[in-house]
């Protein structure tokens, strides 16, 4: 029976500080791009890689300047903010910040997500109190969350944030916060609404920005006041209705609408719901589906033997926005089980869409790494060796990796060092070794 072993190599290029940054469709991110020992004065860009080169998107040499999308802006604190405003996928790629010398790699992912971003307009009548829900991925669980009033495309500033889970942050007696991270979602509560509070707001997430992070803007809330001088009221009707006009709680009345504890938690939104799977699950984008497990997903919907359609599967999988960008060691080992548990035949002559599959399928548990480190598991039918090497690594010689009777000496020390000063955050480097 033949086997197939994989070695990952997850490079990190040294010289340039790296940021991961997770953005909403129609969002916005800004990003922190630190200049320690850089003038002022020094010349300051944001380019984007395409191949080998890096197009430019913004430069200047002024404190701050805006350019359409893009902005930057400076407060003399040591660093330099860029903004990238009303994302869209395509957006999704690698950017290089500089400020003279000193460079930021920036790897930017943005989320087309039936849960989250898709905004609200709201039409409020004087001295009413109003709940805002905003649903979020779950990247961002562990953030501090915030509700900011908008100046205009690239300004938006705080009127409160809240950094626990499931703690009320009362900014004023008309304004405040929860943060459910069980159901993914931040509830802003408005009370004694008013003109001054008709306006334009975002909800947002800050992710480490006290050292080297961004905040990304994820839902937009337009709030009117509703004059009711221009309401005109409908005629009474003689017959009894039995409408109601409150709203029908359904995971309350069905606990398990999304599946179980486990799989998924249930949102309730006005007149609606949305499902929000947890990391192994998905509901392949229907907002209102049952969370399944990703592993008895490939396997229910494709017979053994058929590889295509296993690879039309992780294809999709790779695609959709609403599954989690880094997956449990379990789920990852049961779908490389799944996708390689095929006749030989079957499985080398689609050898080059399989070995795309099992990369993806592993990079999903890389790590960067300042230093360097390691992972080793094995499933029924694979052998993985994971090698992270980072920029502050204390390697002094060429690594050797062994498995099952294979050798192989690999100088990541001279690729890292080969990828000095390119725009580039990492590499994901896979060795396939076939044993038999």
């Amino acid at each position: 029976m033949k086997t197939l072993h994989m070695i990952t190599l997850f490079l990190i290029a040294a010289g340039a500080e790296g940021i991961n940054v997770t953005g909403y469709l129609g969002g916005a991110v800004r990003i922190k791009c630190a200049y320690p020992n850089a003038s002022l004065s020094s010349e300051k860009y944001l380019c984007k890689r395409q191949g080998s080169g890096c197009v430019d998107l913004i430069r200047i040499r002024d404190q701050s300047a805006e350019k359409g999308r893009f902005f930057f802006s400076n407060n003399d604190t040591g660093y330099l903010a860029v903004s990238l405003a009303k994302l869209t996928t395509q957006d999704t790629g690698q950017y290089l910040c500089a400020v003279g010398d000193i460079q930021t790699q920036i790897t930017l992912e943005v989320k087309e997500d039936s849960c989250c971003g898709k905004g609200l307009k709201m039409m409020v009548p004087a001295g009413q109190d109003i709940n805002i829900t905003s649903p979020y991925l779950d990247a961002h669980i562990p953030s501090v969350k915030f509700f900011c009033k908008s100046f205009g495309m690239h300004d938006c500033r705080y009127k409160r944030d809240v950094q626990k889970d499931h703690v009320w942050e009362n900014g004023t007696p008309l304004l405040s916060l929860v943060d459910d991270r069980k159901a993914r979602v931040l509830i802003t509560t408005m009370r004694n609404f008013n003109k001054f509070h008709a306006a334009s707001y975002w909800c947002g997430v800050e992710m480490n920005w006290d050292t080297n992070g961004y905040l990304a803007l994820f839902n937009h809330v337009q709030l009117t006041l509703k004059d009711w001088t221009t309401t005109t009221l409908p005629t009474p009707s003689p017959t009894p209705s039995t409408s109601s006009s409150s709203d029908i709680n359904e995971c309350d009345t069905d606990p398990g609408i999304c599946g179980s504890e486990s799989e998924g938690n249930c949102i309730n939104t006005q007149g609606s719901y949305t499902c929000a799977c947890h990391p192994g699950h998905s509901n392949y984008g229907n907002r209102q589906g049952r969370c399944t497990n990703l592993v008895r997903g490939i396997t229910e919907q494709c017979k053994e033997s058929d590889v295509g359609c296993k690879l039309e599967f992780l294809k999709k999988l790779e695609q959709n926005s609403s599954v989690s960008t880094s997956l449990p060691l379990t789920v990852v080992s049961g779908l490389l089980d799944a996708l390689l548990k095929t006749p030989p035949d079957s499985l080398v002559s689609r050898g080059e869409g399989v070995l795309q599959a099992t990369e993806q399928l592993v990079s999903r548990l890389v790590k960067p790494t300042h230093t360097q480190s390691s992972r080793n598991f094995s499933t029924n039918t694979t052998e993985v060796e994971i090698l992270s090497i980072g920029p502050n690594t204390t390697l002094t010689s060429v690594p050797q990796l062994v498995i099952s009777n294979v050798r192989l000496d690999i100088d990541l020390l001279g690729i890292a060092r080969k990828n000095h000063g390119t725009p580039a955050t990492h590499h994901l480097h896979t060795i396939p070794l076939l044993s038999f």
